[in-house]
């Protein structure tokens, strides 16, 4: 009984560490990353390619900061589904690990525990190929979208559809992503949207200032 109780405690300490905290910080590479941070990357690869092709942008995938109380940071995102990926591993991912860092405004720190808590609700949840904005498969922007909207109330970027973008290149990678079907007017979220959002401030860019 004694050995089944100390077994739990441990059990307890150690989700305990790995639980994120509102205003969790950690410098790591000398950039400041906190808890609620969005972060921002250029993967590549067709739909990488894609995204950056009718943003013209070179961001094409972001995630969520989240500084553990052990001190590791995680990067919440939907890749191939949702999932946590630590943060050393998501930057090598990313073509010449470049980032861009950015935090919302201080008016929403108390939001931000709500914020991931929203967020994670999607775990396990697979990535949409498709970009729709169902709650079933969400992508990278719609995670980060939909969480930040149910948690503070304010929306981070509006909607674009389709015809407003750089679509003519594209037509027979979004024709087959739309499944033989032009969906112009489908509402999107993009990364490039949400680097513009009045409700984040840049913390640090590894990317040139023109982009």
């Amino acid at each position: 009984m004694k050995m089944g109780r100390i077994a739990s405690l441990t059990l307890l300490l150690v989700v305990s560490l790995l639980l994120p905290s509102p205003g969790q910080a950690r410098v790591v590479d000398g950039i400041d990353y906190r808890t609620g941070d969005v972060v921002f990357q250029q993967i590549g690869g067709d739909l990488g390619r894609l995204v950056q092709g009718i943003t013209r942008s070179p961001f094409d995938h972001c995630g969520i900061i989240i500084v553990n109380k052990n001190g590791s940071v995680d990067v919440l995102e939907a890749i191939t589904r949702v999932q946590r990926t630590n943060l050393e591993k998501w930057k090598a991912r990313g073509l010449g690990q470049r980032i861009h860092l950015m935090r919302p405004l201080r008016q929403y720190r108390r939001h931000l525990a709500q914020f991931i808590e929203k967020a994670e609700e999607f775990m396990g949840k697979p990535y949409d190929r498709s970009f729709n904005m169902d709650d079933e498969s969400p992508y990278c922007s719609e995670l980060i979208y939909k969480a930040f909207l149910t948690a503070t109330g304010v929306a981070l970027a509006p909607f674009q559809q389709l015809v407003e973008l750089h679509f003519l290149r594209h037509l027979p990678e979004i024709l087959i992503l739309g499944r033989g079907e032009l969906p112009w007017k489908r509402p999107l979220i993009t990364p490039a949207a949400l680097t513009r959002s009045p409700q984040l401030q840049l913390v640090h860019s590894e990317f040139e200032p023109s982009t």
